[in-house]
């Protein structure tokens, strides 16, 4: 299904630890890549801006994936790679940096014709 059109994949919330609700803060889009089998991964801010990209491989119902902070992002850099298989999420790489913290990020994942696309 991820490979023939556009998704909403999730929402990435943050837990107040003071009053335990939940407020988000990421909403990850998928569509299909232009690669056979892939999919585009593209996680953007509430304000809209684009924060993290990457892509995954999908074989029957496993999806390999990897997201890195994309170029301009601001805050912090992120790169994780994993795996999604039978609603089981493995983790293979995981790694951030601190706000203020140099970071190289990636351009590879986005152009300005891929988030037009999006819309």
């Amino acid at each position: 299904m991820l490979t023939v059109r556009k998704t909403c994949l999730g929402v990435v919330a943050r837990r107040n630890r003071s009053n335990g609700l939940y407020a988000a803060s990421f909403v990850i889009l998928m569509s299909p890549s232009r690669q056979a089998s892939g999919v585009d991964i593209l996680v953007y801010r509430l304000e809209g801006g684009i924060a993290f990209g990457g892509r995954a491989q999908t074989e029957g119902d496993r999806a390999d994936f990897s997201i890195r902070s994309v170029s301009g992002s601001r805050g912090f850099g992120i790169q994780m790679e994993g795996s999604f298989k039978a609603g089981r999420l493995e983790t293979k790489t995981a790694l951030s940096t601190a706000l203020g913290e140099k970071r190289q990020p990636v351009e590879e994942f986005i152009s300005k014709t891929d988030t037009s696309e999006m819309e």
